[in-house]
């Protein structure tokens, strides 16, 4: 979830030296173990990143089993085969100190799949268990989580009662609060059936919004079932409270005739509540892809849109399978800002672009189109001739609208010597010389490059950006992966402990960190919620009654009044949707500011 707000509103509510931004830290960690996989899991990096509303950081990333250090620390792994990995959970503050961690494991190779925060500052993880105990396999060991201190949670599975998927939470330090699987012991899932996948989800007004994959079979006790044999992999929209209680079932309008090798990588815009499904070309198998009854080319990338009850609207395709769409992000106008990567030579092409084969190797493009993709406003490539040793790093997050600066941010990494995105010019690591991550900010009106930003590893080491988040100050929290050594903007530098990467991670900043809350509030527990909220607000914990005031994006007052221990409530509903900063003041003057999400 994108928690930002305008830096003029910031900067007067908070005075501060304003610098230029640099990677003010790097912390890392990993084993010493070689991991190979698929997509993203092919080595230890950063999968996804959150943060609360005290600025702290939290990511997920894949550990491999051997020497496994945290902050140069070592940590107790689970998994039983060096060739296997283990997932991991991390926390860490403001400015980088490390809080605590939690390894996720046991049985051959644990997915995480994504990480979320509620209003309370709740963690939230969606996962997969890879084994299920089986006893005549000594090759495997018990899935379970915990950390150096202890186990939190061990398994009960068997062969013939399977649970592996699941949605855990723990609190803002780490304290273990319960695990969920959406099929019970009651559903009788054996080892053999084709696992349940998670693809994304959503922390909406305190409601927990999971996109899966879901194979045909009973869940949740029975509360639904998918019975559709001719179409078994069915996609469905699954609604939980933050306690974990199940509330609803909603089936996307797309069928899959069965398991395929392409991924689908899903979205929601938080403006207008639909979501998007983008289809990566799948050339290994022959199946039947249906989406609001179409018949959809399975060869083909594609775009794929549902409004917020999972019915079809829309979908686009590129006109090869050479040219791909890997990333997508939007603005308060619904507009679509796509990143991607064009391969070889192609004349393939979307809404009538192409990149007409200037280079001979992939090429990195972002594209800005209208809110139902039916003609794009304008393109922005690399524009360094001739052949570009290795690529652009394309991971699930490589595109990001900042709010806050209204700028777009697209993360990933650069490989050659001189490099030029339009009308910027970096220096990289040279030709053959792998690659270092790369950070570039753009114009989202027009695609102009307004910076890149490079961090500097060794030669001949792979290094790149894969995950992109924001905290509520506006600093951006970017993670990824790094093949050997990584120096900061201050000279500091960060080792892997082997293998073939680490896991690390960084803010990008212009400020120290300070914390929102001003001081002269430290006695009250001042909470609000729903957050974000659709319509009504509350406040609780207020010690006296406080004047509001509700001030927009660009720093205009749009909300005035009081609340009080009695009448805590603000109503919303009259503003429109996107970020705002609330800002409480006692009768003595002291204040509270607050960041506030409407729906």
């Amino acid at each position: 979830m994108k928690t930002i707000k305008n830096i003029y509103l910031y900067l007067l509510l908070f005075p501060i030296l304003s610098l230029s931004q640099s990677f003010q830290w790097i912390q890392n960690g990993g084993g010493n173990n070689t991991i190979s996989g698929s997509f993203y899991y092919q080595k230890e990096q950063v999968i996804d990143i959150a943060t609360d509303s005290q600025r702290n950081v939290y990511i997920i990333s894949i550990v491999s089993k051997d020497g496994a250090l945290v902050n140069e620390n070592p940590i107790t792994t689970y998994e039983a085969n060096s060739n296997n990995y283990d997932f991991l959970l991390v926390s860490y503050s403001c400015d980088g100190n490390y809080r605590w961690h939690k390894v996720f494991g046991g049985g051959s190779s644990e997915y995480p799949s994504c990480i979320e925060v509620d209003s309370q500052d709740n963690i939230f993880i969606i996962g997969f268990f890879a084994e299920c105990d089986l006893p005549s396999d000594l090759y495997y060991s018990t899935a379970r989580i915990g950390d150096n201190n202890g186990i939190d949670y061990t398994s009960p599975n068997t062969p013939t009662s399977c649970q592996r998927t699941f949605l855990a939470k723990f609190n803002s330090n780490g304290t273990f609060q319960w695990i969920h699987f959406p099929y019970s012991a009651i559903d009788n899932f054996p080892y053999s059936s084709h696992p349940f996948s998670s693809r994304n989800f959503y922390i909406i007004d305190d409601e927990i919004y999971w996109i899966a994959s879901i194979p045909p079979g009973s869940y949740e006790g029975g509360s639904f079932s998918n019975t559709n044999n001719s179409f078994p992999f069915l996609y469905y929209l699954l609604k939980y409270d933050t306690s974990g209680n199940f509330i609803s079932a909603t089936p996307f309008d797309l069928e899959l005739s069965n398991y395929t090798s392409a991924e689908l990588r899903w979205y929601r815009n938080p403006y207008n509540g639909y979501y998007y499904a983008l289809y990566l070309n799948n050339s290994s198998n022959n199946i039947t892809v249906s989406a609001g009854g179409n018949n959809l080319d399975y060869t083909l990338p594609k775009i794929i849109c549902f409004n917020e009850l999972g019915q079809y609207q829309w979908h686009r395709e590129s006109t090869g399978t050479n040219f791909n769409f890997l990333a997508i992000d939007f603005d308060s106008s619904n507009n679509v800002f796509i990143s991607g990567a064009t391969k070889g030579t192609t004349t393939d092409s979307f809404l009538g672009w192409t990149l007409n084969g200037l280079f001979t190797g992939a090429s990195s493009y972002i594209m800005k189109c209208n809110p139902n993709l039916t003609a794009y406003n304008w393109v922005t490539y690399y524009t360094t001739p001739g052949f570009i040793a290795g690529y652009i790093q394309q991971p699930l997050t490589s595109i990001y609208y900042d709010t806050f600066n209204n700028e777009l941010v697209f993360g990933g990494s650069i490989a050659t010597s001189t490099f030029s995105w339009n009308p910027v010019t970096l220096t990289g690591p040279g030709s053959n010389n792998s690659s270092d991550p790369l950070l570039a900010r753009f114009d989202p009106s027009n695609g102009s490059c307004l910076g890149m930003h490079r961090i500097i590893g060794t030669n001949g080491y792979q290094d790149a950006f894969t995950s992109i988040e924001q905290d509520i100050a506006g600093d951006l929290i970017v993670g990824g992966y790094m093949g050997l050594d990584l120096t900061d903007s201050y000279g500091n530098t960060s080792f892997t402990s082997g293998g073939n990467s680490d896991f690390f991670v960084t803010k990008f900043a212009n400020q120290v960190c300070q914390s929102l809350s001003n001081e002269s509030f430290e006695s009250d527990t001042i909470e609000i919620y729903p957050n974000p909220t659709k319509n009504i607000l509350n406040i609780i914990n207020l010690s006296e009654n406080c004047e509001y005031t509700i001030f927009n994006i660009m720093g205009s007052k749009v909300l005035y009044g009081k609340v009080t221990r009695e009448s805590n409530s603000i109503d919303l509903s009259e503003l429109q949707s996107g970020y705002y900063i609330l800002n409480l003041n006692k009768s003595n003057g002291l204040n509270k500011t607050l960041k506030v999400i409407k729906e």
